[in-house]
């Protein structure tokens, strides 16, 4: 994650040095909320806002820096506008810190990439992003074009037509979580804006549901060149690509909060059974048919000769954000042994498949050890039995770690925050009972200790029961809430103890 958020290029790729404006917003981002290192987030989202093209709002793909200011990728995926209204969101959430809104950033030139004169507050950048989300919804509907991609970069659009008329179902859970928490947040600061994001977001999940959700199965995408006539893609009713399930919707709608509860756990059901395989989860099912490179519907899920990174389906991200759907719905094996399956360090203990690999370094995926993309449409049944090792795909590259710290320290232990107070939430299996986390939060030094019997429900600190609030969450019981003063009140500045019994 440093060396993505510091020097970004990896040993796989050593001739980048890019942010990628999705990657940024991730790894670094989430890694840094997480240990309250709240001047580097600032710095990543004014950073990131100076980027935003003057004309429409949009962002480029990835930029680079210095001299190579003047090279990036002026296009980008569908869901790249989302990125940096989710990530302002989370970190107003997490600290309270609304001064950031009034930061003044520029814009970049979309001709020669060079940065405007006149400089904006990071609220305007904002409301200039959602202006851009609303013309880019299709028809007369809440639902995002697909536009060059999603996160996936194996299925970018063959064709203009699944350009302009397919919606990924993942990008509209993304855009519905990063819509909702800045209504929110925009709430106290400015009420017309946050009006309008609340009125978006429920047409969102109307849409979604009428429109995505036509049966019990959610479709990796839907292709709606006429809204009266959708067809499903990525769905068992696909008789065109042969893959009928998508990993990436199923767990995004269940972060985001947009499956009810009866559909989130149909869902986790159908991961369990289709996507769900010794070294991780997997993207899809079955990979995209190959046939000697000739794309019909997806560009590099078709063309690409090696079975690794996307193409191979175990890509790490994407099981991370596994880890966090199942954090949501209080799965506590399905969180610690899912951190621990994408581990290096003595994998071959937890994936018995895995081939030997470098240890000290991050792995982006899990690739099956086919001779080719023949051999692995053929075969990939035996990934799911273990009778084909796995071997590590590209490594330290990915901004990745950052995620898997997030969800390690705010999801599995559980410790994050809200509005600058303090939520417990942890997620962990009862064999971890008597677990000791050491950190610091709020500047002061912590000892978690986690009591996980059962026997009662409260948060001690320093010997004091504190009083707490309940979190909302439509899967479970939420976590407990601590506002900030108790925590003042009762923690010292140079050793502090806090008995969580759950």
């Amino acid at each position: 994650m440093l060396v993505h958020f510091s020097v970004p290029h990896g040993l796989e790729q050593y001739g980048g040095a890019a942010w990628g404006t999705r990657d940024v917003s991730q790894g670094p981002a989430e890694y840094f909320m997480a240990t309250q290192h709240d001047e580097a987030v600032r710095e990543i989202i004014k950073t990131t806002y100076s980027h935003q093209y003057e004309d429409n709002g949009n962002w480029p793909q990835w930029f680079m820096f210095d001299k190579y200011l003047h090279v990036q990728q002026k296009d980008s995926h569908g869901d790249i506008i989302v990125w940096p209204l989710k990530v302002v969101s989370d970190y107003i959430e997490a600290s309270h810190d609304y001064d950031v809104l009034k930061e003044r950033v520029p814009y970049t030139n979309p001709e020669d990439f060079t940065f405007t004169n006149e400089e904006v507050s990071i609220l305007d950048h904002v409301k200039k992003e959602v202006e851009y989300i609303k013309e880019h919804f299709l028809h007369d509907t809440f639902l995002s074009a697909y536009d060059d991609g999603d996160w996936d970069d194996t299925l970018q659009p063959a064709n203009q037509n699944l350009k302009q008329y397919m919606v990924s179902s993942w990008t509209v859970a993304l855009t519905y979580e990063a819509v909702s928490k800045m209504a929110n947040v925009l709430a106290q600061v400015d009420k017309e804006t946050s009006n309008e994001l609340y009125g978006m977001a429920e047409g969102i999940k109307q849409d979604f549901n009428d429109y995505i959700l036509q049966s019990d199965v959610i479709p990796g995408f839907v292709y709606m060149e006429d809204p009266d006539d959708v067809e499903l893609m990525l769905h068992p009713t696909d008789t065109k690509t042969g893959i009928h399930y998508r990993l990436l919707p199923m767990q995004q709608s269940i972060i985001s909060e947009l499956f009810d509860c009866e559909q989130a756990d149909k869902h986790y059901q159908i991961i369990k059974e289709h996507l769900f395989f010794p070294d991780g989860v997997r993207l899809m099912n079955r990979p995209a048919n190959y046939t000697g490179g000739v794309s019909t519907h997806f560009k590099r899920a078709e063309q690409a000769s090696n079975f690794g990174r996307e193409v191979g389906l175990q890509y790490v991200h994407a099981h991370i954000r596994y880890v966090e759907a199942m954090a949501k719905m209080g799965h506590r094996d399905e969180v610690w042994s899912g951190l621990a399956t994408i581990n290096p360090i003595q994998i071959q203990e937890v994936v018995p498949n895995a081939e030997i690999r470098q240890s000290n370094a991050y792995f982006s995926s899990s690739d099956g050890k086919f001779n080719t993309r023949y051999d692995a449409q053929e075969h990939f049944g035996k990934l799911r039995d273990g009778s084909v090792q796995v071997k590590g795909g590209w490594r330290i590259y990915s901004s990745g770690p950052g995620i898997y710290m997030n969800q390690l320290i705010s999801n599995a232990l559980g410790i994050r925050r809200k509005q600058g107070s303090l939520v417990i939430d942890p997620v962990l299996p009862v064999e971890l009972d008597g677990l000791e986390f050491e950190f610091t939060f709020m500047n002061r030094p912590i000892i978690f200790n986690y009591h996980l019997d059962g026997t009662k429900q409260q948060v001690v600190i320093n010997g004091m029961v504190v009083e707490t609030e309940l979190l909302a969450n439509p899967y479970r019981e939420g976590g407990f809430f601590v506002k900030q003063k108790d925590l003042e009140n009762l923690l010292t500045n140079d050793k502090n103890v806090i008995d969580i019994y759950m």
